[in-house]
């Protein structure tokens, strides 16, 4: 009660009663019948249910005014079950008739929760890091002492081949469509390496050209596999005729 009415004893004093002493007579002013009625004016009336913490689900008619729930009362249209049972109206307790109080409580949980040492985990997990660097292939190689390598063979992408009937079949790719893909490698590596190991040129090897592209690239020796299947022991002959013409003098 603020402090100035208990001052003025405005409550507090003597007033003229009735003659049956039963009521006091006040000649106040009227301001506080403005403030009831507006307590309990309401645009519309919709239906609505109480489904947390409640295992009846009620039926109400919540009473809004200007979007905000202003009362509530319930509803009284359930029908009838047998003759002999008692009416079920009306349905809905206490709790549910001041539920329109936890929608604007300041305790209502109104976003979500998390624990602080979740979250704390959560924010370390997403913190920016420096990327870790990726050695290069060729550092790979020197790193771990290579003596030599194959350069290369087997994909497990399907460029070249889209649209063959086999071509979603699983495994590896390899032949005439890996062989720009394979000689592209060779000759990054070969640069790389400026020739520290020797290189196997391999990857759609499918004719004496082919396996001359790959000498061409840096290739100390070349491998056959798929071109040996298609094509037989020929393909040696024609590889080595090859390499025979472009080497030097």
């Amino acid at each position: 009660m603020p402090d100035g009415v208990l001052r003025a004893r405005r409550f507090f004093g003597e007033r003229s009663r009735s003659a049956e002493g039963w009521s006091a007579l006040v000649r106040d002013g009227r301001e506080w019948e403005s403030f009831y009625r507006e307590r309990w004016q309401h645009d519309r009336v919709v239906r609505s249910t109480h489904g947390v913490n409640c295992t009846g689900s009620c039926s109400w008619k919540i009473h809004v005014k200007d979007g905000i729930v202003a009362w509530e009362t319930q509803q009284t249209d359930y029908p009838r079950t047998r003759p002999e049972l008692p009416n079920h109206e009306p349905r809905g307790c206490s709790r549910g008739a001041s539920y329109s109080w936890y929608l604007y409580s300041a305790n209502r949980v109104k976003y979500p929760m998390v624990r602080g040492r979740l979250l704390r985990a959560l924010r370390e997990a997403r913190r920016p890091r420096s990327p870790i660097p990726t050695p290069s292939p060729a550092g790979a190689a020197r790193a771990a002492g290579w003596d030599g390598g194959v350069a290369t063979n087997t994909s497990l992408a399907r460029d070249g081949v889209e649209g063959l009937p086999h071509a979603a079949e699983a495994g590896g790719l390899s032949g005439a469509p890996i062989r720009s893909r394979a000689t592209r490698t060779l000759a990054l590596l070969a640069a790389e390496l400026g020739g520290e190991v020797p290189l196997i040129g391999a990857g759609g090897i499918m004719s004496g050209s082919d396996a001359a592209e790959k000498f061409a690239c840096g290739a100390a020796l070349v491998q056959l596999y798929t071109g040996l299947i298609y094509r037989g022991p020929a393909l040696v002959a024609e590889c080595a005729a090859a390499h025979a013409h472009k080497a030097p003098a």
